[in-house]
C-alpha cells in the first residue's frame, strides 16, 4: 500500500477534515461530544480526552482531532441544550436539596455503575446519610431516549437504609416536578421519565 503524501497530510490539515477517519467514526464521536457539551457537566478538555479513550484505540484519533471537534461545537450556536430545559434544571434543584439534606446527590458522576458505587463514599462526609447519583452512560441514555436511572444508598449498606434513602429521592424529584418510577425496594434504580428530561 502506498503511504500517504506530505502533499495530501498538508491539504487535509488545511481543509480542517484533520485525520482521515471513517465516517462512522466520525459520527459517532462528534455525537458523543455534542452530548456532553449540551449537558454541559464536562469541561471541554475532559470531553476531548472522553473522545481519545473511547475511539482512540486503533484508530488515528488523538488530542488535536478531539479539541477540535469538541472546539466546533463549543464555539458554535447549537440548538437550545438539554441542560438549558427545564427537566435537567429541576433535577439538578432536587440534587442540591439532597446534597444539603445529607445525601449526597451527583449528576453525570463516574465512568458507570461499579466505578460511581465505590467512588461515590469517598465523597461522604460525617453528616451523610446516604447518595444518589446517575454515571456518565446513563448521561448518554438520558440524552438519547430521555429517561435517567439514578442509582442510590445508604451509608451502612443496609436494604431498610437503601429503601429510606430511595424514598427521600423520590420525594424530591417528584417534587422537583419530575416524575418517576420505582417499585420501592433496593434492588432496582430509580427511573425518572422517560422523556421527561426533553
Amino acid at each position: 500500500m502506498t503511504p500517504p503524501s506530505d502533499e495530501g497530510t498538508a491539504s487535509a490539515a488545511a481543509t480542517g477534515t484533520g485525520h482521515p477517519l471513517d465516517s462512522g467514526v466520525r459520527e459517532r464521536a462528534a455525537r458523543l461530544a455534542a452530548t456532553h457539551v449540551a449537558v454541559g457537566f464536562m469541561p471541554r478538555d475532559n470531553i476531548a480526552a472522553l473522545l481519545v479513550e473511547r475511539f482512540g484505540d486503533g484508530s488515528p484519533v488523538d488530542d488535536g482531532w478531539a479539541r477540535e471537534i469538541v472546539d466546533s461545537l463549543w464555539e458554535g450556536e447549537p440548538d437550545p441544550a438539554p441542560a438549558d430545559l427545564p427537566g435537567w434544571q429541576r433535577l439538578a434543584r432536587a440534587f442540591e436539596r439532597l446534597d444539603d439534606a445529607g445525601i449526597v446527590a451527583r449528576g453525570d458522576f463516574s465512568c458507570c455503575l461499579t466505578c460511581g458505587s465505590g467512588e461515590i463514599l469517598d465523597l461522604a462526609g460525617p453528616d451523610t446519610r446516604g447518595f444518589v447519583f446517575y454515571h456518565m452512560q446513563d448521561t448518554e441514555a438520558g440524552m438519547y431516549y430521555g429517561g435517567l436511572h439514578l442509582a442510590f444508598g445508604d451509608i451502612a449498606g443496609t436494604d431498610d437504609g437503601t429503601a429510606a434513602v430511595g424514598r427521600e429521592v423520590v420525594e424530591a424529584v417528584t417534587a422537583a416536578g419530575l416524575p418517576v418510577s420505582w417499585d420501592g425496594t433496593p434492588r432496582f434504580r430509580i427511573e425518572v421519565g422517560p422523556r421527561d428530561l426533553e
